[in-house]
């Protein structure tokens, strides 16, 4: 993934000619499709990111997974319990 705190360490001048592989970070973790809500935002917190990449048991990314969302589906069950 690459953070806009990363990338804003770039000087503007050097966009034209810096790759994203040299911003990319490849330390913060990688979620299952085969794991929990709860997994997802543990590791987010863990990692104090708001989002996770979802990749497939061949590293193939499949999407991904933002802390925002997994609240506001919270907030929405919530709100229609009955």
């Amino acid at each position: 993934m690459c953070l806009l705190d990363d990338v804003s360490q770039v000087p503007r001048d050097a966009w034209d000619h810096t790759l994203v592989g040299e911003v990319l970070r490849d330390d913060l973790p990688t979620g299952r499709p085969s794991w929990t809500l709860r997994d997802a935002l543990v590791a987010m917190d863990e990692a104090d990111i708001d989002r996770v990449a979802v990749t497939d048991a061949a590293g193939t990314f499949v999407g991904e997974v933002r802390s925002a969302e997994i609240i506001g589906l919270d907030e929405i069950l919530d709100d229609t319990e009955t």
